[in-house]
């Protein structure tokens, strides 16, 4: 039995509830320094088959959700290896 509930990402919302979602990795930075010297950050732009239909937008890019990892370890943040990789995520608060 499956106890994780996932939610496509047409479906977020920007109510501090946690999401549970799968999605293929459309573009993604990898983890370097923020402002400050003890910040790292990388960023990961995503997208499913329910958001990225081509009759919703015009341009590709406007449809994606783009995720902000932050840490102060680097070894804590996501890396993708290819551009379609899958990323996972459990209790993610989306703001």
């Amino acid at each position: 039995m499956n106890k994780y509930k996932y939610t496509n990402l047409i479906d977020l919302k920007n109510d501090n509830k946690k999401y549970n979602l799968y999605a293929l990795i459309y573009d993604s930075t990898f983890p370097s320094f923020d402002d400050s010297p003890t910040q790292y950050v990388c960023t990961m732009k995503i997208m499913d088959n329910f958001l990225n239909r081509p009759q919703f937008s015009n341009n590709f890019d406007d449809e994606v959700v783009t995720l902000v990892f932050k840490s102060t370890s680097r070894d804590n943040l996501p890396f993708s290896h290819h551009i379609g990789d899958i990323i996972r995520i459990h209790r993610g608060i989306f703001v």
